[in-house]
């Protein structure tokens, strides 16, 4: 499969020590378990809400169900051991998001506001 990176991003406000992350039905997006999802990262400020974005690489032309959830990753208790993931709370769509890479090794972008 040809690979196509997409760039997820959405908008929302977090408690301190809270993250946005993502969980998916692939390998990449962590197969639905929270302990392998991807944390998004703070990119710049507008007004009250923050932009998080994360860059993962898909197979281009298969469809990948996800969900965003509000949590904690806690820091491992051994050096190089798991990360303990806390979801405060998931996305309540009664189905998951849905995306289909088709572009070739080019950046697709997924722009979602969260609603607390």
């Amino acid at each position: 499969m040809t690979p196509s990176q997409v760039t997820f991003e959405i908008r929302g406000t977090l408690l301190p020590g809270e993250v946005f992350a993502i969980c998916g039905s692939c390998d990449a997006l962590g197969n639905w378990n929270p302990q392998n999802a991807v944390a998004l990262l703070p990119e710049n400020e507008t007004g009250e809400s923050m932009l998080w974005k994360a860059t993962i690489v898909l197979s281009r032309g298969v469809s990948v169900q996800y969900r965003y959830f509000k949590g904690c990753f806690l820091e491992p208790k051994t050096i190089g051991g798991p990360c303990q993931v806390i979801v405060h709370k998931w996305e309540t769509h009664l189905q998951p998001r849905s995306i289909t890479p088709l572009g070739m090794g080019i950046n697709c972008i997924c722009l979602s506001i969260l609603l607390d």
